[in-house]
C-alpha cells in the first residue's frame, strides 16, 4: 500500500511529494493535462503558456491539516476572435473555480454551520484542525442553501413566532421531500398568496383551521386542494368540550362535594398522629421513667442516695424526690393558654365555610370586633379546618386526595383518560349523570374523535346534522365552523397528508432561533434550517 491509495483519484493530477510541517501536511500535485478547453469560446487548446501554483485546503487527517499544492498549467486560447487570451487549467474535479477548499471540505464547513451555527461551528472547526471564521461558515451556508427544491406539489403551511404574541412568520414545507421551501417574514395574506403565485406547481396544501391562510391560498393557488390537519380538528373539538365544562363548572363542584360527604360517612375517621412536639415529650418522659426504675432498683439493693446519684448521673436531690414519691412523679401540665379567641370561633367558622381561608384577613376582621390577642391564635384555631397543605388534618387530606377538585381542563383530559382509577371513573360517571349537557357534548366529541381516527368520511355528514340539532350551543357553533371549511375537513379524512412534518420543522426552527439568541436574520435562519433538514435526511 502506498500513499496514493489513501487519496481520492484526481484525473490529470499526479502526486509528487508529501512532507509534514508541524500539524500541517503538504501534498504536492502536478498536472499531466496536455490540452484543455477555453471557458469562454469552448475551443480546445494545446498551446501552453506557463505554470501556476494553487493552494487548496482538504479535509484534515489524524488531527493534522491537509493542504494540496497543485502545480497546474496555463494555456493560450487559439481562437483569434475570443476576448480571452489565456486561461487556467480546469481543476473542478478537485475544487470549484476560485475556491481554496476542496468540495468535501466545503461540505464539511456547510454541515458545521447548518448544525451548530457560525460561532459554535468555528469552535468545532478549530478542534478538528480545520480553522474557519464564523463569517466563512455563514457564507458557505448561504451559498450551499441558495438552491432549493423546485416544483413542489404537496406543501404544508403554518405560522411560527419571530417574537411570541407580537410578530409571526410563515413556514412552507415540501411534504414529499421533507425539505423547507421558504420562511416568509409575516403571515399577511398578500405575502402568502404571492408565494403561491410564484409556485404554480403546487397541487395539494395542508394547513390548520386559519381562515387567513385559507383565503390566501385560494387567491394564490385557486386550483390547489385544501386539506385540514386532523390534529387541529381534534384540538378544536376538545376546545368546544372544554367550553361546555367551563359553563357547567358548578356541576363539577357539586359532584366533588357530594362524593367527599359520602366518603366521610362511610370511612371512619383515622386516629390523629402525634405532632413532633408531642413525640419529643413522650421520648423525654420515657427517659425519665427509665432513670426512676433504675433508682428504685439500686435503692432496693442497699445503695446510698449519693452512690445512686453518681451511678445514674442525676442530682442527689432528684434521687431523694424519686424515693420519697413512692411512684413515678409526673410533671405538672402547662397552664392552659388564653381563650381570647373563644368568643370569635363561631364567626370564624362561618367565614371559613363562605370560602375565606386567609388567616390574616380573618384576623383583621375579628380584630375590628374587639379581638385583643395575636395572629397566632387565629392560625391555631383554623388549623383543623384545612384540607390541604402541611397543616391539613389526615382525614381531610385523604378525602381531597381521593376526590380532588378538577378544573374544566383537568376534567376534559379525565374524560378521555385511557386508564383511570376507580375514584376517577366514579367521578366521571357522577358528572355525566348529573349534567345532561356535559353527557351530550362528551358523546358527540367522542364520536367526532373516532371519525377522525378511523377516517370514516361516510359518518361525518350524519354526525354534523345530529350535532347541529343538539341542544348544546357550543356544538352548534363548532359544526358551523366546520361547514365554512367543509371541503378541507372532508379531504382530511380522504388523504393521508397532515401537518406532522411542518410541526417538526417548526420545532427545529425554534431550536435554531434560540441557539442564535435572536441574531439570525430570516435569510440565514432559512439557510440553516434547509441545511439541517438536508443533513438529517442523509
Amino acid at each position: 500500500m502506498v500513499w496514493t491509495d489513501l487519496l481520492p483519484h484526481f484525473p490529470h493530477l499526479q502526486m509528487d511529494s508529501i512532507h509534514q510541517e508541524g500539524l500541517l501536511v503538504l501534498i504536492t500535485l502536478i498536472s499531466t493535462r496536455e490540452t484543455d478547453v477555453c471557458p469562454t469560446c469552448q475551443t480546445h487548446s494545446r498551446a501552453g503558456h506557463g505554470w501556476f501554483t494553487r493552494r487548496i485546503h482538504s479535509l484534515p487527517c489524524s488531527g493534522r491539516a491537509v493542504v494540496f499544492l497543485v502545480q497546474a498549467r496555463r494555456f493560450r486560447c487559439t481562437n483569434p476572435t475570443c476576448p480571452r487570451k489565456t486561461f487556467r487549467e480546469d481543476l473542478s474535479a478537485l475544487a470549484n473555480r476560485y475556491q481554496r477548499r476542496t468540495q468535501a471540505a466545503t461540505h464539511l464547513l456547510y454541515s458545521l454551520a447548518a448544525i451548530a451555527g457560525g460561532k459554535a461551528g468555528a469552535c468545532l472547526a478549530r478542534q478538528i484542525q480545520f480553522p474557519a471564521s464564523r463569517s466563512t461558515l455563514l457564507r458557505c451556508l448561504l451559498r450551499q442553501a441558495a438552491s432549493s427544491s423546485s416544483g413542489p406539489k404537496v406543501v404544508g403551511v403554518d405560522d411560527f413566532a419571530w417574537t411570541k404574541r407580537r410578530r409571526y412568520g410563515t413556514i412552507l414545507v415540501d411534504l414529499e421531500t421533507h425539505r423547507l421551501l421558504a420562511l416568509l417574514a409575516d403571515c399577511e395574506g398578500d405575502t402568502v398568496a404571492a408565494w403561491f403565485r410564484q409556485h404554480p406547481s403546487v397541487q395539494i396544501v395542508t394547513r390548520d383551521r386559519s381562515p387567513n391562510f385559507a383565503e390566501a391560498i385560494r387567491r394564490g393557488a385557486p386550483h390547489a386542494l385544501h386539506i385540514a390537519d386532523r390534529f387541529h380538528l381534534h384540538m378544536n373539538a376538545m376546545t368546544c368540550l372544554e367550553t361546555v365544562l367551563t359553563r357547567e363548572q358548578a356541576t363539577l363542584c357539586r359532584v366533588t362535594a357530594a362524593l367527599r360527604a359520602e366518603y366521610q360517612k362511610v370511612e371512619p375517621t383515622p386516629e390523629p398522629s402525634l405532632s413532633v412536639s408531642e413525640q419529643q415529650r413522650a421520648m423525654r418522659r420515657a427517659r425519665r421513667y427509665a432513670r426512676y426504675e433504675q433508682v428504685v432498683q439500686l435503692s432496693s439493693q442497699g445503695w446510698s442516695q449519693r452512690a445512686i446519684a453518681q451511678e445514674v448521673g442525676i442530682h442527689p436531690q432528684t434521687v431523694a424526690i424519686y424515693l420519697k414519691a413512692g411512684q413515678f412523679p409526673e410533671r405538672a401540665p402547662h397552664p392552659p393558654r388564653s381563650l381570647a379567641i373563644q368568643p370569635y370561633l363561631e364567626y370564624l367558622r362561618q367565614r371559613w365555610e363562605q370560602g375565606e381561608h386567609n388567616g390574616r384577613i380573618l384576623f383583621k376582621e375579628i380584630r375590628a370586633q374587639g379581638y385583643s390577642a395575636g395572629l397566632t391564635g387565629v392560625y391555631v384555631a383554623i388549623q383543623p379546618w384545612r384540607t390541604h397543605g402541611p397543616t391539613a388534618s389526615l382525614a381531610r387530606a385523604k378525602v381531597v386526595q381521593l376526590y380532588p377538585s378538577y378544573s374544566p381542563k383537568q376534567m376534559l383530559w379525565l374524560l378521555f383518560k385511557e386508564k383511570p382509577t376507580v375514584e376517577e371513573q366514579r367521578f366521571v360517571q357522577s358528572v355525566l349523570e348529573q349534567s345532561k349537557t356535559i353527557a351530550c357534548a362528551y358523546e358527540y366529541v367522542r364520536r367526532f374523535r373516532q371519525i377522525l381516527t378511523e377516517r370514516d368520511e361516510t359518518a361525518l355528514h350524519p354526525w354534523a346534522y345530529e350535532a347541529e340539532a343538539s341542544q348544546v350551543p357550543e356544538l352548534a357553533r363548532f359544526v358551523q365552523g366546520l361547514c365554512q371549511d367543509w371541503e378541507a375537513v372532508e379531504n382530511a379524512l380522504l388523504f393521508v397528508s397532515s401537518q406532522g412534518q411542518v410541526e417538526g420543522q417548526v420545532n427545529r426552527l425554534k431550536v435554531f432561533k434560540r441557539q442564535g439568541y435572536g441574531r439570525a436574520n430570516p435569510a440565514l435562519l432559512q439557510a440553516q434550517l434547509m441545511g439541517a433538514s438536508e443533513l438529517y435526511r442523509t
